[in-house]
């Protein structure tokens, strides 16, 4: 396996800026116009959601999902932001446990 220094390199830019530019939530009133508040946990059984999240922007085209989130803007805490305005969750038919069913941003 041959490492390039200028890969690591971007590899590390992008997870130190990811950690840098999210701001901290409770709930999507803490995030800016276009964000939602995403848990810093997923669910495992019956634990619900931490009391801490990170402000995410809103699903774009093409963007992953969660069929269960159809309401734009979110409010509370979620597990993944629900698709942008204009966009509607195209749902995979794999269900992620307990979550439900997974799917893909795209237009009506």
């Amino acid at each position: 396996m041959t490492f390039r220094p200028a890969g690591i390199t971007l590899f590390l830019v992008t997870v130190v800026f990811m950690f840098v530019s999210a701001e901290d939530c409770t709930s999507a009133s803490d995030c800016g116009h276009g964000e939602c508040c995403v848990a810093n946990n997923q669910p495992i059984g019956k634990r619900g959601l931490m009391a801490a999240g990170t402000c995410r922007p809103l699903g774009q085209d093409g963007s992953s999902c969660y069929a269960r989130y159809i309401h734009t803007p979110p409010t509370g805490m979620e597990y993944a932001c629900p698709c942008g305005p204009g966009l509607v969750c195209k749902g995979s038919g794999t269900i992620v446990v307990p979550i439900g069913e997974s799917g893909t941003c795209g237009h009506h």
